[in-house]
């Protein structure tokens, strides 16, 4: 990831150097701001709760609690430092009733920069993570901060029933989903990653948010537009569905194609009302507004037309003439150059707004059913081909001129092969990176592109479950307003807090103390950092057989103080086989000096990962395996 490869960077050229100090600064509570000033350069820092919101909002800060982490940056004439990539960890003090220095600090976050399985923090302030829509009723959420290669589950949310579309709020914060078949969309906390509220809407089948996310439009047979601030839900009467819907960019009014009566409906969000319903004489398929254009672009199969609506005076002007089995269309970054898609005839083609025409044409692979952009190339999707076709956008638009492309293969098998990809979108733009995430639902599997290689350089399996959709989410510091630099978490168990903070340049480290305190009508022991050391020694002749009985045995000791610890009843053992569907969740057994063990044996060859949990010691799966164990094939259970 490049903002983490940054920080590893910076912090090298740091270690070297001697440390900065500054002020320290009192322990941080909820909704005030603790500021630490150093060199000139004031750092402010907010930690407030977004949910629950209690009467009292200005209490303490609760294990479980979704939080905002906000740092503001200014120099010594308070102007705002801009353009910046700090980074932010929280972990348990080493050493509580003392503050942390900056070198110890330092020597912290170099931890959990250089990763590691004893390494991770309670948080992660850097990082993003990999939601995928499965073809069960689930979502998956992987890690690939720590490397691409094998299982990274994170946690699943499972759902009432599979989900075909989603949308992602603009903080990132709420993810809706559309279940047509539970007739029902669902809000989930992408913070606790928990479903936190059902909507009812029969036959939900799309799902839209309006610019300033005032609203969520549920796409059925009919068209629903639910306030988010009060959770009415309200039908709008448009002509009959299926239906697809677009926005102009300030939200006032939304047009809504009719595929079954063949026309489009201007809808007036504030009112909720049709103030146009204009005929197109063809049924529509799909639909793009240009802002730039100040026009909505309707695309017809049926005839091969593209009707140009005027968003100004909500007229139906020109007509564009192509063929038979028009797909997708959607504008390119900035608002001129269209890509619209022929899965009928192989074909992309590229719609200029200023000239109001099709400009350039180009054969592709078989069935292309969606783009999606990132900042500089058009990726294209095709149901009858695993290849991924790019079309860079700087050189597009030259009307006559052969279609730019470039392809690599996103995966073994064909996108449509078997599984239907969902109508969300199959591919996203890594946070930060000039890279692409590429779910495959026939491989099972999320592929890892860096734009300029020939081939994905990595992949997240998520096997047994077909990924018809991915996204990423990003959970690193971003720059909300000039100087401004947040994010969104969720806290975890009580205790004592160290709030890692890093900037690489200026350099910049400090420990900002976060006291987190247990849910109310709990109570919780003291956060202990705890060392689990695996212990081999039960498996007969030193290696992992299938079929065979084994034991797996752990010593947990204090970090802090060397101490076995001991009397654990919540220690918990997850074996994940890789590939497979096959899992082993079990508690250990307690024995003396702090050893704990698990008789048990594997079913096959391959390769499982080892988790250790305990809510009691806030031990948690944080993405990587505490133990990679490989078994050999064995002669059958004995």
């Amino acid at each position: 990831m490049k903002h983490t490869a940054g920080i590893l960077l910076a912090l090298s050229l740091l270690l070297t150097a001697a440390p900065i100090f500054g002020a320290a600064a009192p322990a941080v509570p909820s909704s005030t701001t603790t500021r630490w000033v150093n060199g000139g350069i004031a750092v402010d820092l907010v930690v407030e709760r977004v949910s629950p919101i209690p009467s009292n909002s200005t209490g303490p800060l609760h294990a479980g609690e979704t939080v905002r982490i906000r740092f503001t940056l200014t120099d010594a004439t308070a102007a705002p430092l801009t353009a910046l990539s700090p980074g932010a960890w929280v972990d348990p003090v080493q050493n509580p009733g003392a503050p942390t220095s900056e070198s110890a600090c330092t020597a912290r976050i170099a931890t959990f920069v250089g990763g590691g399985t004893l390494s991770d923090p309670a948080l992660n302030l850097n990082s993003y993570v990999v939601a995928t829509l499965n073809d069960d009723a689930t979502l998956s959420v992987l890690d690939p901060v720590g490397g691409f290669g094998g299982t990274r589950l994170l946690t699943m949310v499972p759902l009432p029933a599979p989900a075909e579309d989603w949308v992602l709020t603009a903080d990132q914060t709420r993810l809706y989903a559309a279940l047509p078949t539970a007739g029902e969309a669902v809000l989930i906390d992408t913070a606790s990653w928990t479903v936190t509220q059902h909507i009812p809407v029969p036959g939900a089948a799309r799902v839209a948010l309006e610019p300033g996310e005032q609203r969520l439009w549920v796409l059925s047979d009919k068209l629903t537009a639910i306030d988010l601030s009060t959770g009415r839900s309200t039908p709008v009467a448009v002509g009959p569905g299926p239906h697809r819907i677009a926005f102009t960019s300030d939200g006032r009014k939304a047009y809504v194609i009719n595929t079954a009566d063949s026309t489009v409906s201007v809808v007036d969000t504030g009112t909720l009302r049709e103030v146009k319903h204009l005929p197109l004489g063809h049924p529509p398929s799909a639909i793009a507004l240009s802002p730039l254009a100040r026009a909505a672009y309707i695309a017809s199969a049926a005839d091969g037309t593209v009707t140009i609506l005027d968003t100004e005076h909500d007229t139906v002007g020109a007509t564009l003439t192509a063929e038979q089995g028009l797909g997708e269309i959607r504008f390119a970054p900035g608002g001129r150059y269209a890509v619209l898609l022929n899965p009928e005839k192989d074909l992309a083609h590229i719609l200029d707004a200023a000239a109001q025409r099709i400009v350039q044409t180009g054969k592709v692979e078989k069935e292309p059913d969606q783009v999606v952009f990132s900042d500089t190339i058009a990726y294209i999707r095709h149901r009858g081909s695993e290849n991924v076709l790019m079309i860079p956008l700087g050189k597009i638009g030259e009307e006559g001129q052969p279609l730019p492309v470039g392809d690599f293969p996103g995966g073994r098998a064909a996108f449509g092969a078997g599984i239907k990809p969902s109508v969300a979108d199959g591919f996203v733009q890594v946070p930060g990176m000039s890279a692409m995430l590429i779910a495959n639902p026939a491989d099972r599997t999320i592929y890892f592109y860096k734009e300029g290689m020939a081939a994905p350089m990595g992949e997240l399996e998520n096997r047994p479950r077909a990924p018809r959709a991915v996204l990423a989410i990003d959970r690193s510091l971003r720059e909300k307003s000039p100087g401004v630099y947040e994010t969104t978490a969720v806290l975890p168990r009580a205790g004592q807090f160290d709030l890692a903070f890093f900037l690489p340049a200026p350099r910049l480290v400090h420990c900002f103390p976060l006291r987190v305190e247990p849910k109310p009508g709990t109570t919780t022991a003291p956060i202990r950092q705890v060392a689990i050391e695996p212990l081999l020694d039960g498996l007969p002749g030193g290696h992992l057989t299938a079929g065979v009985p084994a034991i797996l045995r752990a010593r947990l000791t204090d970090r802090a103080t060397g101490q076995p610890i001991t009397g654990v009843s919540d220690l918990n053992v997850a074996l994940v086989a890789t590939g497979t569907n096959w899992s082993l969740h079990q508690t250990a057994i307690a024995r003396a000096d702090g050893v704990y063990e698990l008789p048990f044996q594997v079913p096959a060859a391959g390769v499982y990962y080892v988790y250790f949990t305990s809510p009691s010691l806030g031990l948690g799966i944080q993405g990587k395996p505490t133990l990679v164990l490989a078994s050999a094939k064995g002669e059958g259970p004995r």
